[in-house]
C-alpha cells in the first residue's frame, strides 16, 4: 500500500516556487533604490516619473508577487509537519501575518512615496508652494516611518516562524539537522540585531534580514523535495513488500 505520508500539496513544486520566489527577493533587494536615489531622480524629473522612480515600483510589484510563492512553499512545509500542528499550525500563522506587513511596507515604499516624491518636486520648483512642499515632506515623512513600521513587523513574526518551524523539524525524517539549528538564527538572529539597535531596516539592513530568511526558506524547501523522493522509495519498497508477501 502506499505511503500516507505522500498525500498533501507535491513538495517538488513547493520548493519550485520557493526558489523562484527567493530568487526574485534577492534581485528585488539588489535593484531596490535608495531614498537619496529617489529624491534625486524626482528632482530631476519633477512630478514625471524618472528611470529610479520606475525601478522602484517595478522591484516593489515584483516583491509583492514573490509573496505568494513563498506562502506556498512555507505552506507545504507546515503540511509536511502537520504531526506537530501546535506548532506547524502557528508557524504558518505567524508568515501569513508576516506577508501581509511586508506587502504594506513594499506597497509604502513603491506606489505611495513615488506619488509623494513626485508632489515635493512639483512644489520644490514654486517659490509660492512652499506650503506644499513642507506637507509633502510630513507625509513623505510618515509613509517612511510606516515602512519600517511594517519591516519592523515582517522580522518578528518571521523570526517566531522560523524558530516554531524548527521546532517542528526535530526528530522529524527528511530534515537534516542543519536544517532545524539555523531556524531560530536565521530567524531571530537579526531581530535580536534590530531589537539592541546593531541593524537598521534601511534598504541595505533590510536585505541583510532578506538573505538570512531566504536562504534558509530555499533549505527547508529542499528538504521537502529530498523527503518526496524518500517517501515514493519508501512506498515502493512496501508496495513489493506487499506483493511478495501476497
Amino acid at each position: 500500500m502506499s505511503s500516507s505520508r505522500n498525500s498533501g500539496p507535491a513538495r517538488t513544486p513547493a520548493f519550485v516556487l520557493t526558489l523562484i520566489g527567493s530568487l526574485v527577493v534577492l534581485l528585488v533587494m539588489w535593484l531596490h533604490p535608495t531614498g537619496a536615489e529617489s529624491i534625486a531622480d524626482a528632482n530631476a524629473h519633477g512630478a514625471g516619473a524618472g528611470a529610479v522612480l520606475w525601478r522602484g515600483r517595478i522591484v516593489h510589484g515584483a516583491a509583492i508577487g514573490a509573496v505568494p510563492l513563498l506562502l506556498v512553499g512555507m505552506g507545504a512545509l507546515s503540511w509536511r509537519l502537520r504531526a506537530r500542528p501546535w506548532l506547524s499550525g502557528a508557524a504558518l500563522a505567524c508568515f501569513l501575518l508576516a506577508a501581509v506587513s511586508v506587502m504594506a511596507a513594499a506597497i509604502m515604499s513603491g506606489l505611495v512615496a513615488p506619488a509623494l516624491l513626485g508632489s515635493l518636486a512639483e512644489a520644490s520648483g514654486v517659490v509660492r508652494d512652499a506650503a506644499r512642499r513642507e506637507l509633502a515632506l510630513q507625509q513623505l515623512h510618515y509613509t517612511g516611518r510606516l515602512n519600517q513600521a511594517f519591516a519592523t513587523v515582517y522580522v518578528a513574526l518571521t523570526a517566531v516562524a522560523m524558530t516554531l518551524w524548527g521546532l517542528a523539524m526535530r526528530g522529524q525524517a527528511g530534515f537534516a539537522p542543519l536544517v532545524h539549528w539555523l531556524a531560530p538564527l536565521a530567524g531571530l538572529g537579526p531581530w535580536l540585531l534590530v531589537l539592541v539597535g546593531h541593524l537598521h531596516l534601511d534598504v541595505t539592513g533590510f536585505a541583510v534580514v532578506i538573505v538570512c530568511h531566504t536562504v534558509w526558506m530555499t533549505m527547508a524547501a529542499w528538504s521537502l523535495s529530498r523527503g518526496e523522493d524518500n517517501d515514493q522509495t519508501d512506498a515502493g519498497t512496501d508496495g513489493e513488500a506487499a506483493r511478495r508477501s501476497g
